[in-house]
């Protein structure tokens, strides 16, 4: 059989200096999708590497030079006529000053409002991944949700904490309902993603951001219509279960345990060697979890991992504030400045 033929596009990501900010533009009429806004990048040229492809598009349509760049993420999306691969840079370093080289309306646009831009169908994906932090906070399966439970959510959200699952198996299902909604209406306060660990129907019962699947419902998982920017997670442990993973076309999901933890002390633990060699191919980002300490962070970036996810790394520690200000809110692929 013929591989299956994929028209590649390379893309990048230019934040602005206070790392707020994107920089989009507008197709033009004349153009396929003429109106939409898009990044900046192309096709390559034949034996261009993407880094270079990326570079001359770049300069071509911005004016703006590439000093520095690394790839995140690959989409892939098929439209009625054409079958397409998104290959997402993000560029670390950039010089010179922003034009419009080609003629088309180009801005900054701040990372909450590309939601009200018109994107290709194919970057749908891509703006949700845009909003993910480091971070990944799993709150702990608690008896009993007293006020103290959420001043301290309240003192992580005030510290800039943008990301967090809710999850509870122990609670009857309405009362486990009814402190996600109560967490839900104070993340929205501070524009935080609430996901509920549970069925998808009770999450967006409760106006969650997203659901988060045990490895167990990851399997008998059938894809279902959702919200455009509702977020579809998982636990992962093993190829198999990454393989159903891609299947379900996740946003996001994670992976562990890579060490031993109290609430898996029968399993085996991944090790970063293995966490590494599953993160390779996987289309979404990648949280390691499991014992995971924000020492670890450097360790998951380079095994390939999006981020950490943690609980009792932050729920039980005594700088569970400096985690959250320093990973809380700061997506992994933002370029560093300083």
């Amino acid at each position: 059989m013929m591989p299956e033929s994929r028209q590649q596009v390379i893309v990048g990501i230019i934040y602005n200096q206070t790392l707020d900010s994107v920089l989009i533009s507008k197709r033009p009429y004349s153009k396929p999708q003429g109106g939409m806004w898009e990044f900046p990048g192309g096709k390559p040229l034949p034996d261009e590497s993407e880094f270079k492809t990326l570079s001359r598009e770049i300069e071509e349509e911005t004016g703006l030079k590439v000093v520095n760049a690394h790839k995140i993420q690959v989409i892939n999306h098929d439209y009625v006529d054409l079958k397409t691969t998104l290959n997402i840079w993000i560029v670390d370093r950039w010089t010179g000053e922003y034009a419009s080289r080609e003629g088309q309306i180009i801005k900054w646009c701040n990372v909450d409002d590309l939601i009200n831009y018109h994107f290709p169908e194919a970057n749908k994906n891509l703006l949700k991944i845009l909003k993910l932090p480091i971070l990944y906070l799993i709150t702990p399966d608690l008896k009993h949700y007293n006020e103290n439970y959420f001043y301290t959510i309240n003192r992580y959200l005030e510290n800039g904490l943008k990301l967090i699952q809710f999850r509870c198996p122990s609670l009857p299902i309405h009362e486990r309902m009814a402190v996600a909604g109560r967490l839900k209406k104070l993340c929205n306060q501070f524009n935080c993603l609430m996901i509920y660990n549970g069925s998808q129907n009770e999450a967006e019962a409760v106006g969650a951001d997203g659901v988060h699947l045990s490895s167990k419902n990851l399997m008998n998982y059938h894809p279902q219509k959702t919200a455009e920017n509702f977020y579809l997670a998982a636990s992962c442990h093993n190829t198999y279960e990454l393989s159903q993973a891609k299947k379900c076309n996740l946003d996001f999901c994670v992976i562990g345990p890579v060490h031993n933890t109290t609430s898996h002390e029968h399993t085996i633990p991944l090790g970063w060697e293995n966490i590494s060699n599953l993160t390779k191919g996987v289309p979404f980002p990648v949280y390691a979890l499991g014992g995971i300490k924000h020492s670890d962070t450097i360790k998951a970036l380079n095994s390939g991992c999006y981020g950490i996810s943690m609980i009792s790394g932050i729920w039980d520690s005594d700088i569970g504030i400096e985690i959250i200000k320093k990973y809380g809110g700061r997506p992994s692929h933002m370029p560093n400045f300083s």
